[in-house]
């Protein structure tokens, strides 16, 4: 369906990383809210940042000679969107609400000392020099992880290596109106290609046995779980025992054998219209255990034992 529709593009990397810029460019244009992603290295993601500031600055959106500091491998000039990166409880808007990791800014004031004003959708907010030189970065193009959760009109992710399902998942999800692949191909590989080849490749971590089990072509065992036949015959096989629990025991009750009933707490009672036991006891001197099994017996007889259900 995504090749059917043009939304698998294939190329070299060169061509990949201006065309998803360029996407990313136009959409921003027709005023659609857009997200430039790439699922593999934060060096990627530099890239398509500065690539994407620099069509800003070309179009007259930022000006390169006004009030800018430099955060790593960023400029950061008025007018720039922004990434705070560490929640800072102390760090708070004019609305009250904190500064939070991943939420994205547009840079109002650059003072010298290499402090900035921002202002996000929760409000504005000083940011000091030491939390910008840490935790802050250009978010015009995002990772993986960073992308998570967000909604927008339109997706655009550069693949300039392989990745597996669930990577896949995130990225292609994101936009409401249109997700594309701008996939980096080698040789005869077609863009269908490797994103098929995604699509059937799972990296997530398993534990040996589970591998193993795997390799076996064994469904693997969820721990803590009994499947459903097994859960229904072992509840069926407790209520059966309940149903034929007789036990005889002769004389008083410390001879009485409940061991193997033991795993069902039975309680032990007798009926007060009988006559008391020859100590003169009206009932079990030793044994109290709780459960649905109830022992009733008159002082000089065996002793009987009814079941309820409860």
């Amino acid at each position: 369906m995504y090749e059917q529709h043009g939304r698998l593009h294939g190329g070299t990397h060169n061509q990949m990383e201006r065309a998803s810029v360029t996407a990313w460019w136009e959409r921003r244009q027709e005023g659609a809210k857009g997200l430039l992603m790439s699922p593999t290295t934060n060096e990627v993601t530099e890239r398509l940042n500065l690539h994407a500031q620099q069509l800003r600055i070309r179009a007259g959106e930022i000006d390169p000679d006004g009030p800018h500091i430099t955060v790593g491998a960023y400029t950061l000039h008025v007018g720039d969107e922004i990434a705070t990166r560490h929640d800072d409880r102390i760090l708070t808007t004019d609305r009250h609400e904190m500064v939070r990791n991943r939420a994205v800014w547009t840079i109002q004031h650059v003072s010298d000392d290499g402090s900035l004003t921002v202002t996000g959708k929760h409000g504005t907010v000083d940011l000091p020099a030491g939390y910008v030189a840490e935790h802050a970065e250009l978010a015009y193009a995002r990772t993986v992880m960073a992308a998570q959760g967000r909604n927008v009109h339109g997706g655009g992710t550069l693949f300039d290596k392989p990745t597996d399902v669930r990577n896949l998942y995130v990225v292609m999800s994101r936009g409401t109106g249109m997700n594309e692949a701008f996939i980096v191909t080698t040789g005869k590989q077609t863009p269908a290609d490797a994103f098929a080849q995604a699509i059937a490749t799972d990296w997530i971590d398993l534990p040996a046995h589970a591998r193993s089990a795997e390799l076996r072509d064994e469904k693997p065992h969820r721990p803590g779980l009994l499947d459903g036949g097994n859960l229904r015959g072992l509840i069926e096989q407790r209520f059966a025992i309940n149903e034929r629990a007789y036990v005889t025991v002769a004389g008083e009750c410390h001879a009485l054998r409940l061991s193997s009933l033991r795993p069902l707490r039975p309680t032990m009672t007798v009926d007060p219209s009988w006559p008391a036991t020859p100590r003169g006891r009206g009932r079990c001197p030793r044994r109290s255990m709780a459960t649905n099994v109830a022992i009733t017996a008159p002082a000089n007889t065996r002793f009987a034992v009814t079941t309820r259900r409860t």
